[in-house]
């Protein structure tokens, strides 16, 4: 993913498209996202894909057909969480 510098930059700017999203109760499209971070960031589909899954791993992304959504945000069957609801678990 690059240096140490650029691969947090990368990740940060990831995270935040997704936090965007999800504060709307919205997904992000996959394809839309890796486009867009290709272009951003003058990188390969690889490198998106190896964030994207980065996030993924950690479990604070749910990526279910074709959209990826923070889990900040929803729960697993991505029904939006509540008020109530702890993000603090997810970040």
């Amino acid at each position: 993913m690059g240096t140490k510098y650029t691969a947090k930059n990368k990740l940060t700017w990831l995270w935040n498209k997704l936090e965007d999203q999800g504060i709307f109760g919205l997904g992000y499209s996959e394809k839309k996202l890796i486009a867009e971070f290709i272009i951003v960031h003058g990188t390969t589909r690889r490198t998106a894909l190896e964030a994207i899954k980065t996030f993924e791993d950690a479990e604070k992304i749910i990526r279910k057909d074709g959209v990826i959504y923070s889990k900040a945000y929803f729960n697993e069957d991505l029904s939006i969480k509540q008020n109530g609801e702890s993000r603090e678990n997810t970040e």
